[in-house]
Formats: structure tokens, C-alpha cells, sequence
């Protein structure tokens, strides 16, 4: 992985896993620090992937890529330190996106995925799954018929 993104980005850098022994140096030595894992996600909001917050610093970006919620007990203790923090919601929209355009071959605007997702959010998640959606294909079976963002209902 290390090898891919040092070809992509064209510049030299260290990944570290996060429960590795190295993490507070790697994270105190660190520009960017990027937390994958579902920890800290709703339900379980109280929770982080780490323990010890002592390394984090200013000048350090600190990504979360959870996005519910929109602040997370580990961005939140990233700031205490100093650290500029982002969620993950911007990477959920553009991925949304991506894949919007590859299967319709439309393209959207992102606006409306963040819209529908800002709208989501205020709901509460047992109703996600069912509030405001209408079908894929209109009464005459065409899949194609209603508008291309028919999945998010009123959101669009």
C-alpha cells in the first residue's frame, strides 16, 4: 500500500497500522493522520480507536472517515490537541457520486447527494431505510422513467 500511494501522490511517505508499536511516534511525526476503522460510529459514539491522544499536535489533519456523526469523540480529542479534524462525509458524497455516474452514466451535482444526506441525518436511522423513498421504475416498467435520484425521494 505504501509503494501505491507514494506512486500516486509522487512523494515520500510512511503508512503505519494503527495498533502498531510505533503509533505515538508515527503519529507525533505525522502531517496527516487518517482513521479507517467503524469505531466511534453511531451507536457507539463514546468510543475511539485509540487510547492515548498524547502525540496529536497542531499543524497535524486528522481524518475520520465516519460520517454519523458528523463529530466524533475522536475528532473531538484531536482538537483538544490542537489538530485540524474532518469527517468522512465529503469522501461518502463523492464516492456516491462516482457511482451514480458510472451506473446511469449522468453526472450530478455532489450538492444533492449532501443535501440527501444533511436530510437523513435529522431523521431518526430506523426510519432511513423507508422515509420518503418511491420506486425505481414508474407504472409502465420502465426503470429509466422517474428522475435519475428517485432513491432519495423528496431529498432530491
Amino acid at each position: 500500500m505504501q509503494e501505491e500511494l507514494m506512486h500516486f501522490y509522487q512523494n515520500p511517505m510512511e503508512v503505519y497500522v494503527l495498533n502498531s508499536m510505533n503509533l505515538l511516534r508515527a503519529i507525533d511525526e505525522a502531517d496527516v493522520v487518517v482513521q479507517t476503522t467503524s469505531v466511534g460510529m453511531a451507536p457507539h459514539t463514546d468510543q475511539t480507536p485509540i487510547d492515548n491522544f498524547i502525540t496529536f499536535h497542531p499543524g497535524q489533519k486528522v481524518l475520520d472517515l465516519i460520517y454519523s456523526p458528523t463529530d466524533t469523540l475522536f475528532m473531538q480529542k484531536c482538537r483538544e490537541k490542537g489538530a485540524q479534524t474532518a469527517n468522512g462525509l465529503s469522501m461518502l458524497v463523492y464516492q456516491g457520486v462516482k457511482a451514480f455516474e458510472l451506473i446511469t452514466g449522468q453526472v450530478v451535482d455532489p450538492q444533492i447527494f449532501r443535501t440527501a444526506l444533511a436530510t437523513e441525518e435529522q431523521l431518526p436511522p430506523e426510519t432511513w431505510a423507508r422515509q420518503n423513498r418511491v420506486p425505481l421504475q414508474d407504472q409502465t416498467g420502465d426503470p429509466h422513467a422517474n428522475d435519475p435520484l428517485s432513491f432519495t425521494g423528496k431529498h432530491a
